[in-house]
């Protein structure tokens, strides 16, 4: 372990300038270089800040040779791992524009979002590559792969890395410009690219960073374990967090109680960020209060934690901060949690005080005013970390950013020591296991299912998803299908995530008078039908 001294008497002003994210890696490698920065637990493999430093300048000289610029975008389509982290940094460098996406979305939807970006490069492992080259999907004029695979004739990533110069490399690239594409939506219609410039992140960050330093210890040298996928906003948002904190990251490839575990009493973490489903998947497996005594913090975020959860969680980890946030892509992450230990134990359902910086407001869902203590309407904000709009989509833009707020979509109220609460959505996402969904993507794929006249998908009420997706369905005259028929249909179109997980099969879908589906009266049948048997 290295040790976290003073600054070195050399130092380059113009490399350690403060508002690109790349920043943040110079200054650690400055300040801490012999301290780790990031560990892939199963790979056993670790890069201290000196070492992800010099990685990323690396990337940077050899993107640079490969003829990316500032401004171009780059698809990043991995699992956790080092050298999506490395990625990240070098792009940052680059001034290059980062276009992480879920590697659990099929190949054309994948292809779909890169062609909409302009995606000039495609980085993705290996299996997604050798999915995405086996479909013949449209790609980016360039591809590498990332690790050995026979089946996929792109360049070795590690390889065109590998020889290229560890000399700092640095682009005139500043707090206004862009460093990366977040994907928020769906692939129906125009897809919804939240645009991120380095300031917003790197404010986000150390905001978050103060916030944290209510609950937790934020010297230098706090472990930090890290399951979430940092294709993810909230995932980078906190990567980029502990980096600029000069903690150590511990990352996971993905999430399982027993590899949980095994990184918890390995390396011994202060804090971790757990989605509601990770919180179940943790206490079905029996995961005790002395196996996870090193933790003093948990994040829940991704979703709102349902209080039965909350009560089992707090039951059986009596010592641990269950610290809900209030994240969204648009804000770089986090907008706002608790401010201290005694409102999360006399609140346990608040999402607390927007964090430094952060305007937060609540506005009425018809006209727009602002509402007071106690009246419900649509959660508002803004601030430094909030993004620029929706690339290549101004109607987008215009309807979420209008009269100088985001508008979050979120149905909630302030009290009267103005701490949030939620209470629905104003829209039709749904989040199931942390994840995005929405209803007419899914739609889309039932109706082609030939015995399909008519199909509404909506969340129902989940303890371990939050949202459990289901689907309404109306078929065809003299048609049959059963449930598994419906969801085997959708699975084969699209990421399993996105799938319904029940299927309901009634006469008629509930329609207004111009013939629009009300999609919350059919979801209040299939309620109602569920709870009469």
């Amino acid at each position: 372990m290295g040790s976290f001294g003073s600054a070195p008497e050399t130092w380059d002003l113009k490399s350690a300038r403060s508002d690109s994210l790349a920043s943040a890696i110079y200054r650690g490698a400055r300040l801490w270089p012999d301290c780790p920065a990031v560990t892939h637990h199963e790979q056993g493999a670790s890069l201290t800040y000196a070492q992800l430093n010099a990685r990323a300048n690396r990337v940077a000289h050899a993107l640079s040779a490969e003829g990316i610029s500032k401004g171009a975008a780059v698809a990043l389509v991995m699992e956790n791992c080092l050298d999506l982290v490395e990625a990240y940094f070098g792009l940052a460098k680059l001034g290059a524009v980062a276009l992480p996406l879920n590697y659990r979305l099929l190949p054309s939807e994948l292809a779909l979002l890169m062609d909409y970006a302009q995606a000039h490069l495609l980085i993705a492992d290996p299996a997604r590559a050798e999915a995405i080259h086996a479909q013949g999907v449209g790609l980016p004029p360039r591809a590498c792969v990332v690790g050995e695979i026979a089946q996929v004739p792109w360049p070795q990533w590690r390889s065109l890395v590998a020889h290229h110069s560890e000399a700092d490399w640095w682009a005139e690239a500043d707090e206004r410009d862009t460093f990366a594409f977040m994907s928020t939506a769906g692939t129906t219609g125009l897809p919804k690219l939240s645009i991120k410039t380095h300031g917003e992140y790197t404010f986000a960050a150390l905001s978050f960073l103060l916030r944290l330093s209510c609950f937790v210890d934020v010297r230098p040298g706090t472990v930090m374990l890290l399951n979430t996928p940092v294709f993810h906003g909230g995932g980078f948002s906190l990567l980029m967090t502990a980096l600029a904190g000069g903690w150590h990251t511990v990352l996971l490839a993905r999430f399982a109680p027993d590899k949980f575990i095994e990184a918890v009493q390995h390396y011994r973490p202060r804090i971790t960020w757990l989605v509601p489903t990770m919180v179940s998947a943790c206490l079905g497996a029996g995961i005790t209060a002395r196996d996870i005594a090193p933790l003093q913090v948990v994040i829940s975020a991704g979703a709102p934690l349902p209080p039965s959860l909350r009560r089992q969680a707090e039951e059986a980890w009596p010592h641990v901060v269950i610290l809900d946030v209030l994240g969204q892509t648009e804000a770089c992450g986090p907008i706002a949690c608790a401010t201290d230990r005694e409102t999360v134990e006399r609140k346990p359902a608040t999402l607390g005080k927007p964090l430094l910086g952060v305007e937060l407001t609540v506005r009425g869902i018809d006209d727009d005013r602002e509402l007071g203590p106690g009246e419900v309407g649509e959660v508002c904000y803004r601030g430094p970390l909030l993004a620029q709009g929706y690339f290549r989509n101004p109607e987008a833009t215009i309807a979420a950013f209008r009269g100088g707020w985001f508008h979050s979509g979120d149905v909630g109220y302030l009290d009267e020591e103005g701490d949030l609460y939620l209470v629905d959505r104003l829209n039709d996402m749904m989040i199931t296991g942390g994840e995005n969904v929405f209803p007419a993507e899914v739609e889309d794929v039932l109706i082609t299912h030939p015995a399909v006249a008519e199909a509404c998908v909506f969340g129902l009420p989940d303890p371990t998803w939050g949202d459990l997706v289901a689907a309404a369905v109306v078929l065809t005259a003299d048609a049959t299908a059963s449930e598994a028929d419906i969801i085997a249909h959708c699975r084969a179109r699209l990421a399993h995530y996105k799938c319904p997980r029940r299927v309901f099969f009634i006469d008629s879908l509930p329609k207004s008078s111009v013939g629009k589906v009300l999609r919350r009266q059919a979801r209040e049948r299939v309620l109602a039908e569920m709870n009469s048997k």
